[in-house]
């Protein structure tokens, strides 16, 4: 099992991940593009939740059943963060509403994607920094958030002025 502290800090990725997916559900047009990133990120908040029960191995230590499943379900959901981000982005860029938001926003997920192939690439070799490129991967899909959800907050107020 993965510790207290990581196991909440996985908890609560996910139970963001959900609440930005519902929020952009309500508020963005759902063309195409947004609803296969919307599921690509439901998948992501998924997996997430997930990864708080299957500890990963400690470098240097043998495979474990729990760590290869931990590698699995990271796998899938750095890539569906990584793709969902980029379809939702570029479908709110036809959206008037999130005029705006929507070019910050690709500009996230597109740094966001290539961190997640730099991690890639770093997994094929001993010394890369692959434990900085999953931390700015992570930083980046978070951002990405909390930007979609000022954006969204944004958009609320001006439909329903105080």
């Amino acid at each position: 099992m993965t510790t207290g502290p990581v196991k909440r800090a996985l908890s609560r990725r996910a139970a963001l991940s959900l609440a930005i997916a519902a929020a952009l559900y309500q508020t963005a047009r759902l063309d195409g593009r947004t609803r296969a990133g919307l599921a690509l990120l439901i998948a992501w908040a998924a997996c997430s939740g997930l990864l708080a029960f299957f500890a990963d191995d400690p470098a240097g230590t043998p495979r474990t059943g729990s760590g290869v499943v931990h590698v699995i379900l990271a796998l899938i959901a750095f890539t569906c963060i990584a793709v969902g981000a980029i379809l939702i982005s570029a479908g709110l860029m036809s959206d008037p509403a999130w005029r705006a938001a929507a070019p910050v926003l690709l500009a996230i997920s597109i740094g966001g994607a290539l961190a997640c192939l730099l991690l890639g690439t770093a997994n094929k070799h001993h010394h890369a920094p692959g434990g900085l490129y999953e931390r700015i991967f992570l930083g980046l899909e978070l951002l990405w958030m909390v930007v979609a959800a000022i954006a969204i907050a944004r958009r609320a107020r001006t439909i329903r002025p105080e």
